[in-house]
């Protein structure tokens, strides 16, 4: 599975952005990538049910603004539930 942020599009110049996903709670067996990807097995010993992910995930906006680069961050963090069958 690849996490998106919502309202993400593409950067046009003189713009680039870029996103960097964290793990904040993971159940065990899973893994994520800082590209958003979400990957693994969770762990026999989870119980059935319903169980969460957090991540947080950093955006990056540089611009160039003349000569000047100005570069913005803003970080998000989100719970996503999850169900484990």
């Amino acid at each position: 599975m690849t996490l998106q942020e919502a309202g993400a599009g593409t950067s046009t110049s003189p713009y680039v952005t870029t996103f960097k996903w964290k793990k904040v709670i993971l159940p065990k067996g899973l893994k994520l990538s800082s590209g958003g990807v979400l990957s693994g097995t969770p762990s026999a010993k989870l119980a059935a049910g319903a169980s969460s992910v957090t991540v947080q995930v950093t955006e990056t906006v540089i611009a160039l603004n003349g000569k000047k680069k100005v570069k913005t961050k803003t970080t998000v963090q989100a719970t996503i539930p999850l169900t484990i069958t």
